[in-house]
């Protein structure tokens, strides 16, 4: 029997070093584009036509005016409405790029919240969208010439793109303080990316030349939950997705997420969920 397994699109990896890995585009959609993943964040906005996206497991509709934002790994498929076509500003970058003073340590923890602190799209209004499509034309002008200084314009409009998405929500972001050296915020954003994969404190701790309880207390006072919470909650909250949008056998689910056990994948899905991996997908189909 075959199985429904995202697809893997890499579209930045013909970047070479010294130039910004970040592309930007008008994008037409005749057919559905099928259930896919990147390591890359990617912001879109419709600007025509209709349809559905299923982003994360969550079904909503596509129009002119709706915004998306996807962390690197999201899932997601798009679906037309029969005779529409749609197109879409459709910007993807290396997140990266986006953090490289203590200055950014905010809009960091805000757009690690996307798909858990609040909606990874919206509906917006239309002035909202009126300067939402200036900033990706700006984006577009500045992406296809070469006028001095244009990576740190395209860095200072992705900023500004974001920032508006995220205010569109209406939410109160209570954001903890982060420190002034940014450590937590490069420990957290290196979790997001390798949270499938084998990580430990000891791991973290080499890679980040930082101690064990040095990083414990880092977690302690700026997260609000040790590592483990955090690493398990982002695991399970990815198993979701896979066990909504996917028909993934549950024991390959367990192992695409990064645990190396299906009792402990099991265990620990009871713990955040309140029930079984199987019943989960059963009441969520």
């Amino acid at each position: 029997m075959m199985f429904k397994f995202p697809e893997y699109h890499d579209v930045l990896n013909k970047y070479k070093k010294g130039q910004l890995p970040f592309y930007i585009s008008i994008n037409t959609l005749n057919s559905s584009s099928l259930l896919h993943h990147h390591d890359f964040a990617e912001l879109s906005l419709v600007i025509e036509g209709t349809g559905n996206e299923i982003l994360n497991g969550v079904n909503h509709e596509m129009k002119p005016g709706t915004a998306s934002f996807l962390l690197p790994h999201h899932i997601h498929e798009i679906h037309n409405n029969p005779g529409s076509q749609i197109r879409t500003y459709c910007c993807m970058f290396d997140i990266n790029i986006l953090f490289d003073s203590p200055i950014d340590a905010e809009l960091g923890r805000m757009l690690l919240g996307s798909g858990q602190d609040y909606s990874s799209y919206v509906d917006m209004t239309e002035g909202d969208i009126v300067q939402l499509k200036k900033i990706f034309d700006d984006m577009i002008h500045e992406f296809h010439c070469s006028m001095p200084g244009k990576n740190s314009f395209i860095r200072a409009k992705l900023t500004e793109a974001l920032l508006l998405f995220i205010r569109t929500h209406n939410h109160q972001f209570d954001i903890p303080a982060v420190s002034s050296n940014t450590k937590i915020l490069d420990i957290l954003r290196y979790i997001h990316l390798h949270y499938a994969e084998e990580l430990s404190l000891d791991s973290l701790a080499l890679k980040f030349e930082l101690s064990v309880p040095h990083i414990c207390r880092l977690f302690k006072e700026h997260v609000g939950e040790s590592f483990l919470e955090y690493l398990h909650n982002l695991r399970i909250q990815s198993a979701c997705n896979l066990l909504v949008s996917t028909k993934m056998p549950i024991a390959d689910v367990s192992v695409e997420v990064g645990f190396e056990s299906y009792r402990t994948f099991s265990r620990v899905f009871n713990q955040f969920k309140g029930v079984s991996p199987t019943n989960y997908r059963m009441y969520n189909k």
